[in-house]
């Protein structure tokens, strides 16, 4: 028996439109409904649903949170305040000094335990280069000056306990002299999928394609990109018996024979067909 389902309100779990009409929907709040209520803080700023909000004493911010949570009934807000001058928003972690600034570093979840990627890992060197920059940008890009030398000193304690050597992460982590702007031709990038087999033979894999590519073919830039095929698929739905599966009726002039080849072999040796939903 089959059992079709209608869904009336919101979007399917893992849409990619959720993220998009869920901005929508709270900007058509902020910019309607909302608007004198938002007016009245001194600072409000939203990333997708996380709100960072500044008010003054004078501001009775219970009052406008209730009113935030009955401009829609499909829609309720939470709150947390500063606590003891600190207060994080996402990656974020403020910290009000005693000269009235404010200290940026990184924020961490309950949760966090700090595992990454082991070195050890069967994964392509090249993600190991990049989580060591990507942390180490993020740190950067986040933390105040008077804040990036402890970050970094427990980035440095994180990856080695996740067996990454001191000498590699130091490589990676580097300032690197920026180089003077020579004005060349943008190269054509070529991407080419591999599987991934191991560091040492995917290395040597990369280094002979790019000396080949460079030789014959030296408007091209060369991106090798190794992937890892899962051990277990997950199935998301259950196989449906043959002839429960949607048909389609074709409409066509050519002969029975091509037809069939053509939903064999996906091959279409015939002209212009017309196809339509059975059932």
């Amino acid at each position: 028996m089959i059992r079709i389902y209608r869904q009336i309100d919101g979007v399917a779990m893992g849409s990619p439109l959720g993220p998009i009409l869920a901005g929508i929907f709270l900007s058509k709040l902020e910019n309607g409904p909302l608007a004198q209520e938002i007016d009245k803080f001194s600072f409000y700023c939203r990333y997708m649903d996380d709100t960072f909000i500044l008010c003054n004493n004078q501001t009775d911010f219970l009052k406008t949170f209730d009113r935030f949570n009955t401009v829609h009934p499909s829609i309720k807000f939470t709150w947390e305040k500063e606590n003891e001058g600190r207060i994080a928003f996402i990656d974020v972690l403020l910290t009000r000094k005693k000269d009235g600034s404010l200290e940026r570093n990184i924020n961490r979840e309950i949760t966090w335990t700090g595992k990454y990627t082991n070195f050890l890992s069967f994964v392509p060197l090249q993600q190991k280069r990049n989580l060591i920059k990507t942390l180490h940008h993020r740190i950067k890009t986040i933390c105040t000056v008077d804040a990036i030398e402890d970050e970094t000193k427990a980035l440095f304690k994180t990856l080695k306990e996740n067996g990454y050597p001191e000498k590699f992460i130091n490589k990676n982590i580097a300032n690197k002299r920026q180089r003077r702007e020579c004005l060349t031709v943008n190269k054509k990038p070529l991407y080419i999928r591999l599987q991934f087999r191991g560091d040492a033979p995917s290395e040597m894999l990369r280094l002979k394609l790019s000396r080949s590519i460079q030789r014959t073919f030296n408007a091209a830039k060369l991106q090798l990109v190794f992937a890892t095929r899962p051990i277990i698929t997950p199935r998301l739905k259950d196989k449906l018996p043959r002839l429960a599966t949607p048909s389609v009726f074709i409409n066509s002039t050519a002969p029975v024979e091509q037809v069939i080849l053509a939903d064999v072999l996906g091959i279409c040796t015939f002209g212009l067909v017309s196809i339509y939903p059975c059932g």
